[in-house]
């Protein structure tokens, strides 16, 4: 049961669908910005259903992330022209979600990837 919630959870977390913008003044960033202000950097994170914990999209192409009820797992990312593809493992399954790729949206210090919003 832990085993499907934590996929679940590690398949929303970074699944990017096609996003729509999460605002008027919503922009969608560039390979270069997404690195200069996700990489390296530990944000929030918040899905649908008010899921939330903490990512961290390392600077060597790998990440972690840890929800707040304390799911936790680990994954690569790597970016492609305008878009952050990212692949995940949760803690205990070796199969991890398979590669996703997607736009990223900003508006002000919020980020929209998928359907995960990302903050400092």
């Amino acid at each position: 049961m832990v085993l499907k919630h934590t996929l679940t959870l590690a398949a929303a977390l970074l699944l990017a669908a096609p996003l729509t913008a999460t605002g008027v003044n919503a922009q969608q960033l560039s390979g270069t910005e997404i690195k200069q202000k996700i990489i390296g950097k530990n944000l929030n994170y918040r899905l649908r259903g008010n899921r939330i914990g903490k990512v961290t999209y390392a600077s060597n192409g790998t990440l972690r992330w840890r929800s707040a009820v304390g799911q936790s797992g680990k994954g690569e990312w790597r970016i492609e022209g305008n878009r952050m593809c990212t692949f995940f493992a949760p803690a205990g399954d070796w199969r991890g979600i398979p590669w996703r790729c997607g736009t990223i949206r900003a508006r002000g210090d919020k980020f929209r990837f998928g359907s995960t919003t990302l903050w400092r």
